[in-house]
């Protein structure tokens, strides 16, 4: 559904374009935290849970959760000040107004890491507490989320709404 209304909404064009390429980098950042920080978060819960008891392993948590919001701040300020050169770097093709679009677009999708990373150390807590439902339901959140900015903010954004709505979507499809 929210393909087909991106689709509708925005068409493929230049615009279409620019945003796509601004998301290269944050979304192969989510997939990438996306997909180990979970079991990593997992493992580590499990194991201090069982020698250290629960206190520790929620002690554990509390860090985990910390750290990783305070690395993904640093990434995304980092990510933020070095979109020019990734822009240019990842759209070749693209004039100088389009590249400077672009890096704006990806400054502007690079905090969906700061979510992403506590949203995955929330999953890996969640299921090394053997609750697998909520995890398993974000994908129908995003989707629901998504689609409503694009309907309510679409037209008013533009490229912006696109970005901010397909930085966590294409990331969680991949």
């Amino acid at each position: 559904a929210f393909t087909i209304l991106v689709a509708h909404r925005f068409g493929s064009d230049r615009l279409t374009d620019i945003v796509f390429n601004a998301l290269v980098l944050p979304s192969a950042l989510v997939v990438i935290l996306g997909a180990w920080i979970p079991s990593a978060v997992v493992t580590v819960f499990r194991s201090t849970q069982v020698t250290g008891g629960e206190e520790e392993a929620w002690k554990f948590a509390r860090s985990a959760s910390g750290v990783l919001f305070v690395g993904a701040a640093v990434l995304c300020l980092v990510g933020a000040a070095a979109s020019p050169l990734i822009a240019r770097v990842v759209g070749p093709g693209f004039s100088a107004e389009d590249r400077a679009l672009s890096a704006r677009y990806m400054a502007l999708a690079l905090p969906i890491i700061l979510f992403s990373s506590w949203a995955a150390a929330l999953k890996g807590i969640l299921n090394a507490n053997q609750s697998f439902l909520l995890p398993a339901l974000d994908t129908l959140f995003l989707n629901l989320v998504s689609v409503g900015v694009v309907i309510a903010f679409g037209a008013r954004w533009g490229g912006a709404a696109l970005t901010v709505n397909l930085a966590p979507t294409l990331a969680h499809a991949a």
